[in-house]
């Protein structure tokens, strides 16, 4: 009787032993299988978060990019502006430190002696050049002016001249501002061509 109590107390312990282990090994792998979804899912959480920074860096890197691209052609578009202002005062001043009182006189002359119309001719000149301008033509071309030249001024012109036929609508105009304008679309297409050369 004794035995079969220890071999029932003893086959009790053993299998309540094993049940125990049995538990123990069900909730052990439950537990491994929650920690392995905990992981898997804070890598995916991990991947994406570090997928969104790599894009968000990549766009403001790309924005930067474009950023400093178009300063840069704003800068090199202000520079050739700047550069065709410069060129075109330049350009400008020349003209009219070469249409002084001597030069204009010597053009109207070449004009008014390869022009021989039946009207009266009219010379246009500014305010301040009128009187040395009448000494210079009435010594130069006394035969010419006999035929009749009215010189008469402009306070808007500044230098040069403007020459036609006395009450015709016609003229030709040898102003700084008309032979500048003439003279800068040969200036312009030159220095942009300079300009684009020397972009690099």
């Amino acid at each position: 009787m004794e035995d079969t109590l220890g071999g029932l107390i003893a086959k009790i312990k053993s299998e309540g032993v094993e049940e125990a282990r049995r538990q123990a090994d069900e909730i052990i792998r439950k537990a491994q299988e929650e920690a392995d979804g905990i992981i898997k899912k804070a890598k995916e959480e991990a991947e994406k978060i570090i997928a969104e920074a790599d894009q968000k860096a990549s766009l403001r890197q790309k924005n930067a990019k474009a950023a400093i691209n178009q300063a840069a052609r704003d800068v090199t578009l202000r520079l050739k502006e700047e550069l065709t202002r410069l060129f075109e005062k330049a350009l400008l001043r020349q003209i009219q430190e070469t249409l002084d009182t001597d030069t204009v006189a010597q053009l109207i002359v070449e004009l008014v002696r390869n022009w021989s119309p039946e009207k009266e001719l009219e010379v246009t000149v500014p305010p301040e050049a009128k009187e040395k301008l009448e000494k210079l033509l009435l010594a130069k071309i006394k035969e010419e002016a006999k035929k009749g030249i009215v010189i008469k001024v402009d306070e808007r012109l500044t230098k040069g001249f403007y020459i036609g036929i006395k009450e015709d609508n016609l003229y030709y105009d040898f102003s700084d501002e008309s032979i500048f304008e003439s003279l800068k679309v040969f200036l312009s297409p030159s220095l942009v061509s300079f300009m684009q050369d020397n972009d690099g």
